[in-house]
């Protein structure tokens, strides 16, 4: 029997591929805060809307061959359009542009350093 998916009605999925070590780091990183790696992908996606930080990321981090690990992202259908309106204008795919924000995490902190709790 495989796994069970959890479906999310009204939501539209989005795929972000990265390697097998950021999805294991980004998975633990959002378990120490009690979340998923969707809701956290969803967190760094509205923060995207908000700030704006791809522009300044470069695509040159990613390495097409090792992104083999997927990353499911349920957005509401509003949401999702946005996203890939603006990842398209940056010339980004929108698994580029997840990935990118996922490893700047991986890098940056931004959510340990919201909720001011040291993750060692």
């Amino acid at each position: 029997m495989g796994k069970k998916r959890r479906i999310s009605a009204g939501k539209e999925p989005i795929y972000i591929y990265v390697s097998t070590e950021a999805k294991s780091d980004f998975t633990a990183y959002a378990v120490q805060y009690g979340l998923d790696e969707t809701a956290l992908a969803n967190l760094l996606i509205a923060r995207e809307e908000r700030v704006g930080r791809l522009p300044r990321l470069s695509k040159a981090t990613l390495e097409p061959s090792a992104r083999t690990e997927k990353i499911v992202v349920h957005l509401a259908p509003e949401r999702r359009q946005r996203f890939v309106r603006h990842v398209d204008d940056l010339g980004y795919s929108v698994s580029e542009a997840g990935a990118l924000l996922v490893i700047d995490e991986l890098q940056q902190k931004w959510l340990e350093r919201c909720v001011g709790i040291d993750s060692d």
